[in-house]
C-alpha cells in the first residue's frame, strides 16, 4: 500500500483503494448519508439487492443475468438446520472428525477432507457480481478448472452455459482460445474453491482459486511471485479488466492460554524487561487475524504456537495441548529440539517462537470446570474462577443509568465475528441469526471465546449481564475450535453482514500485518456502508509501537484496556501506528479504552466467568455502542448514527485516565474511558458534524504531560526539524465528503506576549474523506526570528468540510473544525545538545520477513515496533530529554540536513540501503563540518538467516530473513570512508566499557576492522553464529566453548579522522541534487556543490573547519525497550559527550592510550572478506534507497514536508497547504443530482 504525495509531501495515513480518483465518481454516486446509503460497494460499486422473501429449499438461492438474487429465510431456525448441511469451503474435500465434544453429534459431509489445498489465492474483481459470472470470466482465460467435475452446478446457474468442461478422460477443453488457456505452451493446471455458504446467494467481489505446477513448498516467498508459474498467471488473470488483484490466501490461527493471575494484579508496573524474560511481546506475522484477545500469562512463549508447523501431526487438539504442556515442563534432549531452544534462534525449519499476538483465553476454554479453584499440576493455568470476582462491567461502565430508561438494545443488530454461541444459550434473548464459515460443520460455539464476547454484548443473566439484553445478535462463526480461519471466510462473512445489515461488528482480532490487503480493504468497505467496526487493538503491551490491524485503522474504533482501578492494563498495546513512518507521524491509538481485565462474561453452557484483555474490553464497548444506538428513536437512529457520529460520541464522551503511576499518555488512552452517560447526552443533542481527534492539541512544555507525552517534552525552537502531528478528521455527515476551506492557523492576538506569529504552520490532509474520516497532517516550525525567544504558543488551527446533503436534503452539508493549539517555544539549543535520529534508515515487518535484533528473543520473531524514539526505543528517548539533549527525527536520506545544527547523529539498528550521495554526504559533514555519528549496529550473519527459514503454513510458502538484524554490508559501504568494518559474528554476554557498567550484549556484531589510532575495545563473548565453532556446538544442544576475545566497539577522534584524509574528489557529481535545490534559503550555492566537485565548504577554510568523531557499537538491544534485558543509556550519553562536546574523560578513549591501536585493527588477518549482501533474497524490493516500494516506504529525496525548509525548492517552500481536495461543492451536486431515483437504500 503505497502513501499519496501531493505536491512533495509526504502523507501522514494510508489511503484506501475507494479514495482513489479512479473511482471517486463511483464512490460519491453511491454516498452513505445519514440513513441514505448506496449500494452494498467494492471500490463502492453496487453489489445486492433487497431481501424479497425466503428462499424455498435451503440451498443457496443462484440467480440467473439480469435477476435479483434470493436470499434465505431469516428466522434463526431455518439458518441453523440448513447450515449442518452445506459444504463449506472446498468441493470434493473432506474434513477429519474433530475430537471437540461439540463435534461429535455431527454427521461429516462426504465433500470434505482433511488438510487445507495449498497454494490458494484470491482473486478480486472491480465490481460485486454473482459467483457463476466470475467463474465463467477466469475460465474464460484459464480454461477450465481441475476440479470441474466436483463442483456443483446449482451454484452458478446459468453463467456457466456455453462454458465446456474437461472431456472424460481428464484433457482440457474449453471455448477459448489456445492463447488463452496456455501459458506459454505450458496447460494451466488450476482449481477452483467452492465456497457454498450463506453468502453465496449474494454478490461476491472474490474468488478462491489453487495453482498446483511443481513444488511451491520449496519456494521463498521472498521470490515466490518473481517469474514463477503462480506469477505468470496471476499477470494473465490481471489482463482482465474484471480483475482487482491477485493476493495469497492467508490462514489465520489463534492460540489461547490462560491468564493465571488477571495480568499480575498489582504488578500494572512491571518493567518491560521483565515482561520479556517471562515470555516477551508476542505476535503473528503472516497469519495475520488471529484473537488479539485476552492476556497471556507472563510464563514463556512455549506452548502457545501461533503457527501449523507442517511436521507437527496431532490427531486432536487434546493431543496438541498435552504435547504443548509437555515441551513446557521437561527439557528438550534431541538435537533438533536443542537447536529450536538455541540462543542463536535458528532452527532451519522449526516453530521460531508465536508468530502473533499475546492471548489469554486456554484452547480448552470451557473444556474444563471452572468452578473449582484447582490449580493445574504443570502450573500452565490457574483457574480464573479463584480469583476475587469483578463487578458486572455493565454497570461500572454506566449502563444502568440508560436501563432506568428503558433503553436496552432493542432494534439494534449486533455482528460478533468469532467461535459462535449455542443456540438455546439462556443467558441470550435474541440470538437472531447463527453462520458457520469455516470448514467444521457445526454452528456452536466448542471453545468459549465466541460465548464470552456475546455475553459481554447481549447477556440478561443478572451475574454477568452484557450492556444491550435485547439487542438483535448475529454470531459469525469464522474460527473453529482449533481457532483457525482464513482470509476468504472472513471475506465471505463480512459481504453477508453487509447484506443482512447488520448495524455493529466486533472483531476481537488482531495482527501487525496493516498490508493485507483484501482484509485491510474489506474493513474499509464494511465501514463505507455505515457498519460501526470496533476491534481490539492488542495485547502486546507495555510495549510501545505494537497496535494491531484494524484496529489502528482511521474508520475502526481501536479499543484498549483498563484495569479497575482505571490505569491502563500492561498488556493493552501502546501506539503510535507505524504505517506513517518514516516519513510522516503515527496516529493516535487506541480510540478509547474500557474494562478489561477479570471482565464477567459467559460461559458455553451457562454460568458467567471471568477473563482479561483487550478482546474482553472490544465488546465491552460493543455493547456500548449498542445500548447507546438504542437511545435514539427508530425514526431517525439510523439519520443520525454512522461510524462517524458515534466515534465522535465515544472520544468526545471519554474521560481521561489520572490515575497510579502507569502510562497516561494519548498513545496508550486514546480520549480516555469510555463514559456511557457523557456518550448519551452528546447523541440526544447530535447534529452532523466534522471534528478533529484529538479535539485539542495541548502540547505545551511540561504541563500538558503526561497525557501529551512525548510531545509536552519537546519544546520547539528555530532551525529544528518540524513538529509533526498526526490527527484524525471524523465526518459524522457522511461516508464521503471533502476539506473544502483550507487548514490554516490563526495566532492569538489578544495576549501580547504570546508567540504565536511566531509559529510557521503546514498542512496535508486527505484529498477525500472516506469512508466517514481521513487524516490531517500538521506541521509546525518556528520562525528564525525567534531563535532567542521563550514562552507560550498559541491560536486554533480552522478548517471547513462538506458532504453530500442528507436525506430529504437539497443543500450540501458544511461543517466548520476549529480545534485550540498550544506550544512552547525555547532559544535554540546549543549544537552539542541537538541529536538527529535518522528514521529512514529502519526496515521493519511487513511487508518482509525482518527479524529480531535479540536472538535470545524466540517469543517476538521480527522486528514491527517501529525503530522510533517514541515507540520501542522510548526509554532511551526519555533518559535523553532528562539528560538535557534534544532529540530530532529524520524520515529522509542523510542528504537532507545540515549536519552543522547537530552535534551528532545517530543511526540505530539500521537496516535500509545507503545511496552513494548519503555516504558522501556524511564524511564530508564529519571530516568538514565537525558532526559525531553514533553506530549502534546488529548481528548479520548470512548462514544464521538461512537458519532461520521456516515453513508458513499460514501461507504455504518458506520464508526467510531478508536481512540480519542490522544491515551491516549496507553500514560497512557508510564506514568504508573511516577504515571501519564489521564482521558476521553473532555474539553474546557482557563487555565493560567503563568499571562499573556491564553492557549485556544480546546478539551483536564484531569490529573486524577499524584504523591505526582507533581507540578500540575488546569483550570476552560467546560466538553463536552458525558457521562458527561455538554456534555449531551450541546447534548440537551441546556447551559452547570458553569465551573468546572480540572487538564490539571503536572510537574515532579528530586526529584519527584527520589522518584518514578524504575521498571528496570521488563523490558523486549529482550530489548536490540530492539535496532538493543547489541554492540555500539566501540564494547562495549549497556546501552540496563543493563536496561534489571535491572542494572543501566555502564557509571553512583549512584553519577553520572542523573535524568531527566517530563511534562504533555492534548491538542496539541495550537501547531497545521492547527487549532489552539490561539499558545502556549512561553508555550512550558517554558516547555523545565524547561526539559533541569532544570529552575524553568518558572513559571510552583512556588518556593512557591503552585502548588505541597502533596499526590497522586486523584481528582477522589482510585476506578477511567483509560480509556480503544475499543474492537469493531480492531486498532491493523492500529497500527506499534502491527504489523498491513495498507498502511503507519512506521519500527518497529531499524536499518534503518532514524536512528542513532550505531543503525545498522556491514554491514548495511558500506552500503552507501541500494537498488538494478531489472534491468541489459543484461536483458533488452533479454527481447526487445523476443519482437513480430507485437506487437501493441499505439502511431503511
Amino acid at each position: 500500500m503505497r502513501y499519496g504525495a501531493v505536491g512533495g509531501a509526504m502523507r501522514l495515513a494510508r489511503p484506501r483503494s475507494c479514495v482513489s480518483a479512479r473511482v471517486l465518481v463511483v464512490l460519491l454516486a453511491c454516498l452513505v448519508t445519514p440513513g441514505v446509503v448506496g449500494e452494498i460497494h467494492s471500490s463502492c460499486a453496487s453489489v445486492a439487492a433487497e431481501p424479497s422473501g425466503p428462499a424455498p429449499s435451503c440451498s443457496p438461492s443462484v440467480s440467473k443475468a439480469g435477476e435479483t438474487p434470493v436470499p434465505r429465510d431469516g428466522t434463526r431456525d431455518v439458518y441453523d438446520t440448513c447450515d449442518t448441511e452445506h459444504k463449506i469451503h472446498g468441493a470434493g474435500e473432506r474434513t477429519k472428525p474433530s475430537a471437540s465434544p461439540s463435534q461429535n453429534q455431527f454427521r461429516e459431509p462426504t465433500n470434505l477432507k482433511t488438510e487445507f489445498l495449498a497454494d490458494r489465492y484470491i482473486v478480486r474483481f472491480n465490481a460485486y457480481a454473482m459467483i457463476g459470472e466470475h467463474r465463467a470470466s477466469l475460465e474464460r482465460i484459464l480454461g477450465a478448472p481441475n476440479n470441474v467435475m466436483d463442483l456443483d452446478p446449482a451454484l452458478y446457474g446459468s453463467y456457466m452455459d456455453g462454458i465446456t468442461h474437461p472431456s472424460a478422460d481428464g484433457g482440457v477443453a474449453s471455448d477459448a482460445s489456445e492463447n488463452e488457456t496456455n501459458s506459454g505452451s505450458k496447460t494451466i493446471v488450476w482449481e477452483w474453491v467452492e465456497r457454498a455458504n450463506k453468502a453465496s446467494g449474494y454478490p461476491t467481489d472474490f474468488a478462491v482459486i489453487v495453482l498446483r505446477n511443481g513444488d511451491f513448498a520449496n519456494e521463498d516467498v521472498a521470490v515466490r511471485f518473481s517469474g514463477s508459474y503462480a506469477q505468470k498467471v496471476s499477470e494473465k488473470l490481471k489482463a482482465l479488466a474484471s480483475v482487482k488483484d491477485v493476493r495469497l490466501e492467508q490462514k489465520f490461527t489463534r492460540a489461547l492460554s490462560w491468564d493465571e493471575t488477571g495480568g499480575g494484579r498489582g504488578g500494572d508496573e512491571s518493567s518491560e524487561e521483565s515482561r520479556d524474560e517471562a515470555g516477551g511481546s508476542s505476535h503473528r506475522r503472516k497469519s495475520r487475524r488471529h484473537n488479539a484477545g485476552e492476556h497471556h500469562k507472563e510464563g514463556g512463549d512455549k506452548g502457545n504456537l501461533g503457527l501449523r508447523w507442517s511436521e507437527e501431526k496431532f490427531s486432536t487438539r487434546k493431543a496438541r495441548r498435552r504435547e504443548e504442556r509437555n515441551l513446557g515442563a521437561t527439557e528438550k534432549s534431541s538435537e533438533t529440539d536443542a537447536a529450536d531452544d538455541a540462543a542463536h534462534g535458528g532452527g532451519g525449519g522449526h516453530r521460531p517462537g508465536r508468530l502473533r499476538t499475546r492471548d489469554s483465553v486456554d484452547e480448552t476454554l470451557d473444556d474444563v470446570d471452572d468452578s473449582s479453584s484447582a490449580v493445574s499440576t504443570n502450573g500452565r493455568r490457574h483457574l480464573l474462577r479463584s480469583q476475587p470476582k469483578s463487578p458486572p462491567v455493565a454497570q461500572a461502565m454506566g449502563a444502568s443509568f440508560l436501563w432506568e430508561k428503558g433503553f436496552t438494545g432493542q432494534g439494534v443488530k449486533m455482528g460478533v465475528f468469532d467461535t459462535g454461541v449455542k443456540a438455546d444459550h439462556p443467558h441470550f434473548r435474541k440470538i437472531k441469526e447463527r453462520s458457520n464459515w469455516t470448514h467444521e460443520n457445526t454452528l456452536d460455539d466448542g471453545l468459549g471465546h465466541g460465548t464470552f464476547v456475546a455475553g459481554v454484548v447481549a447477556s440478561q443473566d443478572p451475574e454477568c449481564p452484557g450492556f444491550a439484553p435485547d439487542a438483535e445478535i448475529h454470531t459469525f462463526r469464522v474460527f473453529t475450535n482449533d481457532q483457525v480461519s482464513y482470509t476468504s471466510w472472513f471475506l465471505d462473512a463480512f459481504n453477508y453482514a453487509i447484506a443482512s445489515e447488520v448495524r455493529v461488528i466486533n472483531l476481537s482480532i488482531g495482527g501487525p500485518d496493516y498490508l493485507d490487503l483484501p482484509f485491510t480493504d474489506k474493513i474499509s468497505e464494511i465501514v463505507g456502508n455505515g457498519i460501526i467496526m470496533v476491534s481490539a487493538i492488542g495485547n502486546d503491551g507495555p510495549l510501545w509501537g505494537t497496535l494491531n490491524n484494524p484496529a489502528d485503522s482511521l474508520e475502526v474504533i481501536g479499543v484498549g484496556g483498563i484495569d479497575w482501578r482505571d490505569e491502563i492494563a500492561p498488556f493493552s498495546s501502546r501506539g503510535m501506528s507505524t504505517h506513517e513512518l518514516p516519513s510522516g507521524y503515527g496516529r493516535v491509538k487506541p480510540d478509547v479504552v474500557a474494562y478489561g481485565r477479570d471482565v464477567m462474561g459467559s460461559k458455553i453452557g451457562g454460568g458467567c466467568r471471568s477473563l482479561s484483555g483487550t478482546s474482553v474490553a472490544s465488546p465491552v464497548v460493543a455493547g456500548a455502542m449498542v445500548l447507546l444506538a438504542s437511545t435514539v428513536p427508530p425514526h431517525k437512529r439510523w439519520d443520525v448514527l454512522n461510524p462517524g457520529s458515534m466515534k465522535q460520541a465515544l472520544v468526545e464522551g471519554a474521560v481521561r485516565l489520572t490515575n497510579g503511576n502507569g502510562d497516561k499518555s494519548m498513545y496508550a488512552q486514546g480520549a480516555g474511558k469510555v463514559n456511557l452517560v457523557n456518550s448519551f447526552q452528546i447523541l440526544q443533542n447530535y447534529t452532523p458534524r466534522a471534528s478533529l481527534v484529538p479535539g485539542e492539541l495541548n502540547f505545551e512544555f511540561q504541563k500538558s504531560c503526561p497525557y501529551a507525552w512525548p510531545h509536552c517534552t519537546a519544546p520547539l525552537y528555530a532551525g529544528a526539524m518540524p513538529f509533526m502531528f498526526n490527527a484524525t478528521i471524523v465526518n459524522g455527515m457522511g461516508l464521503g465528503g471533502w476539506v473544502s476551506g483550507l487548514p490554516r492557523f490563526i495566532p492569538t492576538e489578544d495576549d501580547p506576549k504570546d508567540l504565536g506569529s511566531f509559529l510557521d504552520f503546514r498542512f496535508d490532509f486527505s484529498p477525500t474523506l472516506s469512508p466517514w474520516s481521513g487524516f490531517l497532517a500538521i506541521y509546525v516550525r518556528v520562525s528564525d526570528d525567534a531563535s532567542r525567544k521563550k514562552g507560550t504558543a498559541s491560536g486554533v488551527v480552522t478548517f471547513q468540510v462538506q458532504s453530500p446533503p442528507g436525506r430529504g436534503e437539497t443543500d450540501l452539508r458544511t461543517s466548520t473544525v476549529t480545534v485550540p493549539v498550544t506550544f512552547s517555544i525555547i532559544p535554540k539549543p546549543p549544537r552539542a545538545k541537538r541529536i538527529l535520529w535518522s528514521q529512514y534508515h529502519s526496515v521493519r515487518y511487513p511487508p518482509g520477513y525482518v527479524p529480531r535484533d535479540s536472538l535470545d528473543v524466540k517469543s517476538d520473531i521480527l522486528d514491527w515496533h517501529g525503530d522510533h524514539p517514541h515507540t520501542n526505543f522510548h526509554k532511551m528517548y526519555d533518559y535523553l530529554v532528562s539528560s538535557g539533549y534534544y532529540l530530532e527525527i529524520l524520515g529522509s536520506p542523510l542528504t537532507c540536513f545540515d549536519a552543522g545544527e547537530y552535534g551528532a547523529v545517530l543511526l540505530v539498528d539500521s537496516e535500509e540501503e545507503y545511496s552513494p550521495a548519503e555516504i558522501a554526504k556524511l564524511e564530508h559533514d564529519v571530516k568538514r563540518k565537525g558532526l559525531g555519528v553514533a553506530v549502534f549496529a546488529e548481528w548479520y550473519n548470512v548462514q544464521q538467516m538461512e537458519s532461520m527459514k521456516f515453513f508458513d503454513d499460514n501461507t504455504h510458502s518458506y520464508w526467510t530473513p531478508v536481512t540480519g538484524g542490522g544491515n551491516v554490508p549496507a553500514l560497512n559501504d557508510l564506514l568504508r570512508p573511516f577504515q571501519i568494518s564489521l564482521g558476521d559474528r553473532v555474539l553474546k554476554g557482557t563487555v565493560m566499557l567503563k568499571s562499573g557498567e556491564p553492557i549485556v550484549y544480546a546478539s551483536g556484531c564484531d569490529v573486524a576492522e577499524a584504523p591505526s589510532g582507533a581507540h578500540v575495545h575488546k569483550a570476552h563473548l560467546v560466538d553463536h553464529s552458525k558457521n562458527s565453532v561455538d554456534g555449531v556446538a551450541v546447534a548440537k544442544g551441546r556447551k559452547p566453548g570458553s569465551n573468546s576475545e572480540h572487538a564490539v566497539a571503536v572510537f574515532l577522534d579528530e586526529k584519527v579522522i584527520t589522518a584518514l584524509g578524504d575521498s571528496f574528489g570521488s563523490a558523486p557529481k549529482d550530489l548536490s541534487d540530492s539535496y532538493g535545490s543547489s541554492k540555500d534559503s539566501s540564494g547562495s550555492p549549497k556546501d552540496s556543490d563543493a563536496v561534489a566537485s571535491g572542494e572543501a565548504p566555502k564557509d571553512l577554510n583549512d584553519s577553520q573547519q572542523q573535524v568531527g568523531r566517530v563511534s562504533v557499537f555492534g548491538d542496539s538491544n541495550c537501547l531497545d525497550s521492547s527487549h532489552s534485558s539490561s539499558e545502556c543509556f549512561p553508555f550512550l550519553v558517554r558516547v555523545l559527550k565524547f561526539l559533541t562536546e569532544k570529552d575524553d574523560t568518558t572513559g571510552l578513549t583512556p588518556g593512557d592510550g591503552s585502548k588505541r591501536v597502533a596499526e590497522k585493527y586486523q584481528p582477522y588477518g589482510e585476506s578477511w572478506v567483509s560480509p556480503k549482501r544475499r543474492t537469493d533474497i531480492d531486498f532491493d524490493k523492500l529497500s527506499t534507497t534502491k527504489g523498491g516500494r513495498p507498502g511503507n516506504e519512506g521519500r527518497a529525496t529531499c524536499g518534503g514536508a518532514n524536512g528542513p525548509l532550505q531543503f525545498m525548492d522556491a514554491d514548495f517552500r511558500l506552500t503552507s497547504v501541500y494537498a488538494v481536495s478531489d472534491w468541489s461543492a459543484r461536483q458533488a451536486k452533479n454527481v447526487i443530482g445523476s443519482r437513480q431515483p430507485k437506487r437501493r437504500q441499505r439502511l431503511r
